[in-house]
């Protein structure tokens, strides 16, 4: 066997063996963040309120995708999805934008 073949082996050894520490740690998270997600499947129009959310970690990075973040529940608590919703699907703070007025409306209306 040649020198240079020689380098090439303790390369791809070297290669693979940190391929296979880097898959029993996990991928790097990163700084997590506690977004919302529903804990229930949603119809259209359901009212969003504290006992259809849970909290979800997720990494840094994903929540600035526009989700809305746990700290954050206040606002959107008394509003309507406007979409079908699966249990654990994230919620998009676009998803709550401008229905503010129409959903507290509607939410003091059915407390009647």
């Amino acid at each position: 066997m040649s020198l240079s073949t020689l380098a090439t082996v303790l390369t791809l050894s070297e290669i693979n063996d940190f391929k296979t520490r880097l898959a029993s740690q996990g991928a790097p998270q990163g700084e997590l963040i506690e977004v919302l997600a529903v804990d229930r499947a949603l119809r259209p129009g359901a009212v969003v309120d504290r006992t259809v959310l849970q909290a979800k970690p997720v990494p840094l990075a994903v929540a600035k995708m526009g989700l809305v973040r746990a700290i954050d529940a206040p606002s959107i608590l008394g509003r309507r999805s406007p979409v079908a919703l699966q249990k654990g699907d994230l919620l998009l703070a676009a998803m709550f934008e401008g229905s503010a007025a129409t959903s507290l409306k509607d939410f003091i209306r059915e407390l009647s």
